[in-house]
């Protein structure tokens, strides 16, 4: 999945312009821009303003057509490299990762 793909075409679905997005989250139209041609990936905490926005969840964004799951491949990646941590070493994880931002 691409992510600024995505938002580019609930946005339009909306009749929504890429300005009133913009800077109804607190973004330059031209970051938006680099996000919906894919060269650039918003946070997670952007990408909940985003939805909050369009007017869909965070879930609800991630489902195709048949509202099944679609999990981008680097994720995908992610999650089959790290699947059999365990608990404690998940959390680990997850504060290493709090750390890169």
């Amino acid at each position: 999945m691409q992510i600024g793909k995505r938002i580019k075409e609930i946005r339009q679905q909306l009749n929504m312009s890429s300005r009133k997005l913009a800077l109804t989250v607190g973004m330059s139209t031209g970051y938006l821009a680099d996000i919906e041609r894919g060269d650039k990936n918003p946070t997670i905490d952007m990408l909940k303003k985003i939805c909050n926005v369009l007017n869909i969840s965070l879930a609800d964004f991630f489902k195709d057509s048949d509202n099944e799951i679609i999990i981008p491949e680097h994720f995908k990646k992610f999650i089959i490299e790290n699947k059999d941590l365990s608990p404690e070493q998940l959390e680990q994880l997850n504060i290493f990762l709090k750390t890169l931002k």
